[in-house]
């Protein structure tokens, strides 16, 4: 008699699961996930996984589709026009700060901190800072005369489905507010701005 389980996404040791009531001795999820590990209980999520380094013709005509019409090229070539130019708009420096640390002091040193300093930015670090974090790199790649551009962070298939949204608090010249990170223009369109403290 197969278990049945109801999944909310993939199938890990900390999700909840609801099961048989009556079955009292395999209620915690850890002895659920162990049995699915070992292969006594079906899971079609293990499935997935265990088949991310099989391909099947279907996936191999999706990647060819994928190559050949240049989809990331085509997508990202008319992200310029959802760019919002207006009175609110804040274009940030396009001369950066000079980075003086190397990547391993960065990555080292960085941390996620809850109290925060009273110190302000300025502008050209803000700049600085968005720029190398998710702005676009001067790397260039041309694809069947589409010039594509791309971003100093990774995405599987060059598609950039991610759109920054930041909260400016204490930077140099900025009102404090929510604001959605435009990368062609280096810029920020308002989105909401803080009247109070």
């Amino acid at each position: 008699m197969e278990t049945k389980f109801t999944e909310k996404g993939f199938f890990n040791q900390h999700l909840k699961v609801q099961m048989d009531n009556s079955n009292i001795n395999n209620g915690r999820n850890a002895d659920v996930f162990s049995q699915i590990l070992v292969g006594n209980v079906k899971s079609s999520q293990m499935d997935y996984l265990l088949n991310l380094g099989y391909i099947r013709l279907n996936d191999t005509k999706s990647i060819g589709m994928f190559n050949e019409l240049n989809i990331a090229a085509n997508k990202n070539k008319f992200k310029k026009y959802e760019e919002i130019v207006d009175n609110s708009t804040l274009f940030l420096p396009k001369k950066f700060k000079k980075i003086k640390k190397s990547l391993e002091d960065c990555l080292e040193y960085r941390q996620s901190i809850r109290t925060f300093s009273p110190y302000q930015m300025s502008l050209k670090d803000f700049s600085t800072l968005c720029k190398y974090s998710f702005g676009q790199s001067n790397r260039t790649a041309n694809y069947n005369g589409i010039v594509a551009t791309s971003r100093y962070y990774a995405s599987g298939g060059g598609l950039y489905p991610v759109q920054v949204y930041i909260y400016a608090n204490n930077v140099s010249g900025v009102k404090k507010g929510i604001y959605r990170y435009q990368l062609n223009t280096h810029s920020y369109s308002l989105v909401f701005i803080f009247f109070l403290d």
